[in-house]
Formats: structure tokens, C-alpha cells, sequence
């Protein structure tokens, strides 16, 4: 911002750690130096409360898929002022007043879309928003649950956690010491058909991201553990 930056784009929460980030400050900053502040919420709902209002930013983005566990495809666009952004082109969906031939903008945010939308999907990601309504504060309560023990259960293992303990997401991400990370994550998936994420990004550490959600359960985070334990040859309880 001090260099006359014009735009913030931040993730509420990182793909990197599972750590919430400090976005509402940010937000902040970007506002008294004057610029628009876009936040990335894809990782974010469906684990942790997402109040658009409360964050500060100009622009909220997301999708349907990831910890929503909605359609393909599918998003959301949430804009507080239509005036500090414009659409790169005017497609059928965006104009006003369509059977006219208007080239003006509709005055909401559907002056965003430009085309054919899969109407089915978007009604399934509709229905996905009522399950977590409903859901309410259970799946944030059970990701804590799992995450504790998880989080316990690795501390017999040699990695070195890059994600914050007390962070209240699915995410958490291990540094193993020594060794060929990417290997590793190749190693759980031959021997103990186990998907688990290589971060691998230029300036960071080759680390591991394990993914885990509300409907997953206890033995399936001991299993996780006993996997690596056995892929690493190392014993624990």
C-alpha cells in the first residue's frame, strides 16, 4: 500500500497453513490508502463463519465445491459497491431490458454474468447452503474435535507443523524432517492409497497438506497417522 498499490486480493483462509489471516485489518489498510480489497473466501465457507459485512472488504468471492462440498462450477460474487468495479465485456445476462437490445448494465450484480449458467447446479449449491443452515455450529465443533486429535497423534511423527494449533479449520500442514517429501505423499498413495497434498511453491519448504472434514471420522484420523507412521518406519502408540 505504501508503494501506491491499488488493490488488495488476501484469502480469508490460506491454502498454505489452514490459518485464518488477518483480513479485517488488512481490509483496513487497504481502505485508508485508497484501495479496493478483494477476499478470497474458497477456503474459508463452509469450515468458518463468513460475515462479508464484518470483514471490510469491497469484494467477497468463493465457489461451491471445496469445504461447501457443493456442485462443480458453482460461486458467489458478493460486491458492496457495483460502481468500483466493471465487467471486462456485456454479455446477453448483463444487459438491462435484454429484449431491447440495451446496452446498458443490469443494476445489480448480474451485470456480471456474461453467458449460459448450468441452472441445475446452481440449485444444488442452493440446497447445499441450506444443509450447512441447518448444520449450524456442528461442523466448526467437529472440525476442533478432529483437529485436536489429529494434531495430537502427529506429534509422534518427525514433522514440524507449519499450521497454527489453535486454528479452527481442516487444514493442517506438516514440514517432514528429512527425506523426499514428494515421495512421500507418492508413497501414501501406492502403498496405503492415501491422497495427501504436496506443497511445493518457490520462497516456502516442501511441506504436506491434510485435508479433513466434518463427516470424516476418529479412525479415519488414525489411520491417516498409522499410514505415515508405517511409510516413515516409525512406531507410535
Amino acid at each position: 500500500m505504501r508503494d501506491g498499490a491499488k488493490a488488495l486480493v488476501i484469502s480469508l483462509v490460506s491454502c498454505k497453513t489452514g490459518d485464518v489471516l488477518p483480513v479485517r485489518e488488512a481490509c483496513r489498510i487497504a481502505r485508508e490508502a485508497g484501495a479496493i480489497s478483494i477476499v478470497d473466501a474458497a477456503q474459508a465457507l463452509g469450515q468458518v463463519r463468513v460475515d462479508v459485512e464484518d470483514l471490510g472488504a469491497d469484494a467477497v468471492v468463493t465457489l461451491g465445491h471445496k469445504w461447501l462440498h457443493g456442485p462443480l462450477a458453482t460461486g458467489g460474487f458478493w460486491v458492496r459497491d457495483l460502481a468500483l468495479f466493471g465487467p471486462t465485456r456485456l454479455g446477453w445476462r448483463s444487459r438491462l431490458e435484454l429484449p431491447t437490445g440495451s446496452r446498458d448494465y443490469n443494476p445489480n450484480a448480474t451485470r456480471f454474468e456474461t453467458g449460459t449458467v448450468d441452472v441445475a447446479a446452481f440449485v444444488g449449491l442452493r440446497q447445499t447452503l441450506v444443509v450447512h443452515r441447518l448444520l449450524g455450529s456442528w461442523v466448526s465443533d467437529r472440525l476442533r474435535a478432529l483437529r485436536s486429535r489429529l494434531l495430537e497423534r502427529i506429534g509422534d511423527l518427525p514433522f514440524t507443523l507449519r499450521s497454527t494449533p489453535e486454528a479452527p479449520t481442516g487444514i493442517v500442514v506438516v514440514e517432514p524432517r528429512g527425506g523426499d517429501v514428494a515421495a512421500l505423499v507418492q508413497r501414501m498413495w501406492d502403498e496405503e492409497r492415501i491422497v495427501v497434498k504436496l506443497i511445493d511453491e518457490p520462497g516456502i519448504p516442501q511441506a504436506i497438506r491434510l485435508s479433513f472434514w466434518a463427516l470424516h471420522k476418529e479412525k479415519d484420523i488414525d489411520r491417516l497417522v498409522a499410514a505415515f507412521a508405517r511409510t516413515l518406519a516409525v512406531g507410535v502408540p
